[in-house]
């Protein structure tokens, strides 16, 4: 499920994504759905899906220059990346943007809960937070 930044819209209207800003926001992606497996015990993707975004950002990756990719948000923690596994990223963090991307991940997971399955969600927030 990758994602197909020509059809991506900003605000109503489709926005021009250049690589630093693709590249930025999948690593964002990954770094939240790994945040969701690995810290939340949860997910609300396939296992095939983040396979997809990972092999999409790696791509890219390679087709850009490393003074590009330097440029990008999240380089400081992704910038050995392979697309194997997000089980590392969480520790590589900084303490501002663990806070952010955690929230984050919550909320998504909250959001996607609350449209697909309420009562699974009740039962784990409830276990959690005993």
């Amino acid at each position: 499920m990758a994602v197909n930044f020509k059809k991506a819209k900003f605000q109503g209207r489709y926005a021009n994504w250049n690589s630093k800003t693709q590249i930025s926001y999948l690593q964002r992606r990954i770094i939240v759905y790994s945040i969701q497996y690995y810290k939340l015990d949860s997910s609300c993707i396939t296992d095939k899906e983040f396979d997809s975004i990972c092999e999409q950002l790696v791509d890219l990756m390679w087709e850009t220059d490393i003074e590009e990719l330097e440029k990008t948000q999240y380089w400081y923690c992704m910038f050995d990346f392979d697309g194997n596994t997000g089980y590392d990223l969480w520790d590589r963090l900084h303490a501002g943007d663990k806070e952010y991307l955690e929230n984050m991940a919550q909320r998504i997971l909250d959001l996607w809960y609350s449209d697909n399955n309420v009562q699974k969600y009740k039962n784990m927030r409830k276990r959690r937070n005993s």
